[in-house]
């Protein structure tokens, strides 16, 4: 793909069924999310394997637009029936807190707020692309040995 030194293939079409070892064969791993913390994200940082995740100002515009992180929250599939949580916010939230909403889908400030604590924005040597051209960019350019590398000494 365009000059690429690796073919980008989904997961489960290289691997309808796989093991871990067949993971660590590969350089990197580009994840989409559909959720804030997943188990296999930190299966994968174990391993040492670098994880290209898009930067927080595109999966907001991702999750906004075609709603990538599905299961961010438990009522998905209602949620745009209304403006966002049906209680108020804990009268001892911090501010803070208390002025994003968790639940307000239609506010690209309080889905950026909580994205922004996802797993993937909070721990180190994770990559993040701004595009699909930023990370095109991003596999041309980064030495991923030194990011395993650099992965498994803070795991």
């Amino acid at each position: 793909a365009g000059g690429l030194p690796y073919e980008l293939v989904e997961l489960r079409r290289a691997y309808p069924r796989y093991e871990q070892s067949d993971l660590v064969q590969h350089p990197a791993i580009v994840w989409l999310p559909y959720q804030v913390s997943v188990m296999s994200f930190f299966e994968r940082r174990a391993m040492g394997i670098p994880v290209l995740v898009p930067s927080l100002d595109l999966l907001v515009d991702w999750h906004r637009r075609f709603g990538l992180v599905f299961e961010r929250r438990v009522d998905w599939s209602t949620a745009g029936a209304r403006r966002g949580s049906l209680l108020p916010a804990h009268p001892g939230a911090r501010p803070h807190i208390a002025q994003h909403d968790p639940n307000d889908e239609r506010s690209r400030e309080a889905v950026a707020f909580w994205l922004g604590l996802a797993d993937y924005y909070q721990l180190p040597g994770v990559l993040h692309f701004d595009s699909w051209e930023h990370l095109v960019d991003l596999i041309r350019t980064t030495d991923l040995k030194q990011a395993s590398e650099a992965i498994r000494e803070h795991h």
